[in-house]
């Protein structure tokens, strides 16, 4: 791949970005940051970000909430089986989970403390993919 194509087909989408987005305070789109990310790996900091018109602590804040993002969507690829109602002793009827990402996970409803543990397991699992 030629990259200073590259960073000139970046900077056009960038520029094409600009002029036919909805309102001023518009977000950049999630690609539009992860090329532009990219891009640091193969010129400076300050070529990309005088290349495209940004800042260069847009470009820190976006390497970090892409490296938090890529770490916290990827698929879970186990199968992780609940125990069916027949195994459930005693009820609960509200649980709260929060996780060391600040996430809260609030649950209302009848469930059995084994479904809960069961559960916990695997945003444990889960968050540490």
């Amino acid at each position: 791949m030629n990259t200073t194509t590259s960073l000139e087909q970046i900077k056009a989408q960038f520029d094409h970005w600009r002029h036919n987005k909805d309102t001023l305070g518009t977000f950049t789109p999630v690609e539009l940051r992860r090329q532009a990310v990219e891009l640091t790996q193969e010129y400076s900091v300050s070529k990309v970000v005088t290349t495209l018109g940004l800042s260069g602590s847009v470009i820190k804040r976006w390497r970090t909430e892409l490296k938090h993002t890529q770490t916290t969507i990827e698929p879970m690829d186990t199968f992780i089986a609940l125990p069916t109602t027949q195994q459930a002793n005693a009820a609960i009827t509200s649980a709260s989970i929060i996780l060391n990402d600040g996430t809260n996970i609030h649950l209302n409803g009848e469930a059995s403390a084994q479904v809960l543990s069961v559960l916990a397991q695997a945003l444990t699992v889960s968050a540490s993919l």
